[in-house]
């Protein structure tokens, strides 16, 4: 079973690349040209190291935890908007080298430069900031380069993102990032699997369709609802691999990608003179500029801080959308599908409270999805029992902290 799923998601992941090649071949609107940081290359590094350390490898190489990963990944580890150290990581080990290798013959080879940006694109430690040329791909069209910067990370259509707002509506704008990244993640499948396998994979045009086609929140039935937050969940429970968005970009994370399209919905709100946290060019403003996501005072500059930081801004805003005790839902159309976003359960999270959907980034968690993906089918569990067994360390440390 699990070998037909993979064999099936990487046909997948081959057409959405070759989709997403035809669409960067195009040439960008004149009008919505998108000002943004080149991405990074494709091929999947943490697949390759994990599947070299699960498969073969035995664990020579430590397993180093998400703080000191990411205190050797960035300038200052404590900055929401920090970048990443100019000095590529060393990637030292023979796991590393056998990773290294495994790309070379699958023809994505890439130098350490490269390879350190990949890994803290997929660890969520990139911005969406705006660069300094236009990006030669097609872009979403809705007129602000820092809105469509935040989008085109997202990966998300701009039909789909104006389309769950009207249903969701503006005050509930953290609930209808979900309902998009929902939308988009079946609208992707759909395209890159073949119809008469659909069925099979569980995949509904239909409810898409309906979705879309809908003028009002009341227009959708309940079933539409929750197969769309089912989808949305279960994608936040796999590692995917490697695939290109629709903009011909690397893929993000199904979490990071729900907050990469509420901080592109906040934007659209607008900001005074006095408020805005960004400067033209997309960098944060000090001083102005909130330094911490759960900042309740000051905005923050989502183009110029990294996806983790994104993230955990939007855990404090849609716990705040989605909870009874604080919205007033008699005014806003978005109750009925806000009780069911409020209880989505990532499966890595197991029987830990909610407030762990932060760690969803962490090395600890990334490793334990890709390492079950890896595993061989006829093996024991013993190769991969040790990173189900960090996670839970992990979560249950977090759990007790103060």
């Amino acid at each position: 079973m699990k070998q037909g799923r993979s064999r099936r998601m990487g046909a997948c992941t081959l057409l959405c690349m070759t989709l997403a090649s035809g669409l960067a071949a195009l040439p960008a609107l004149a009008d919505t040209a998108v000002l943004t940081m080149p991405p990074p290359a494709s091929g999947d590094l943490l697949q390759a190291w994990l599947d070299a350390r699960v498969n073969g490898i035995e664990a020579a190489d430590e397993l180093g935890s998400d703080g000191l990963f990411v205190a050797g990944m960035l300038n200052d580890s404590n900055s929401i908007y920090s970048a990443l150290r100019p000095t590529p990581a060393a990637f030292r080990g023979s796991a590393w080298r056998s990773a290294f290798n495994a790309l070379a013959v699958s023809n994505t080879m890439m130098s350490r430069a490269v390879a350190t940006r990949v890994v803290a694109w997929d660890l969520g430690l990139t911005k969406a900031r705006m660069g300094g040329h236009p990006a030669a791909v097609y872009a979403p069209m809705i007129g602000s380069p820092r809105v469509e910067a935040n989008l085109m990370k997202a990966g998300v259509s701009s039909d789909i993102i104006r389309q769950a707002l009207h249903l969701v509506g503006e005050p509930s704008y953290a609930v209808a990032a979900n309902l998009a990244v929902a939308l988009q993640i079946v609208r992707d499948k759909l395209a890159c699997v073949d119809r008469s396998e659909w069925s099979s994979a569980g995949l509904r045009k239909e409810v898409v369709d309906r979705v879309m086609g809908a003028r009002s929140l009341a227009e959708i039935d309940e079933f539409d609802l929750v197969y769309l937050v089912r989808m949305l969940e279960g994608e936040m429970s796999d590692w995917a691999g490697v695939s290109a968005s629709i903009y011909g970009r690397r893929s993000l994370p199904a979490a990071l990608r729900v907050a990469r399209v509420a901080a592109a919905y906040r934007d659209m709100l607008g900001y005074t003179n006095d408020t805005d946290p960004c400067t033209p060019e997309g960098r944060h403003r000090p001083g102005v500029a909130a330094e911490s996501p759960t900042e309740k005072t000051r905005f923050m500059c989502f183009v110029d801080a990294t996806d983790r930081a994104t993230y955990r801004w939007f855990l404090e805003v849609m716990h705040a959308q989605v909870d009874p005790l604080i919205t007033n839902f008699a005014t806003r159309p978005a109750e009925r599908i806000s009780r069911h976003i409020r209880h989505i359960r990532p499966l890595w999270i197991g029987t830990h409270s909610g407030k762990m959907l932060t760690e969803a980034s962490t090395v600890e968690v990334v490793e334990a999805l890709i390492a079950y993906r890896a595993a061989d089918p006829g093996s024991d569990t013993s190769s991969t029992q040790k990173y189900v067994d960090r996670v839970s360390q992990l979560l249950c440390d977090k759990e007790k902290a103060p």
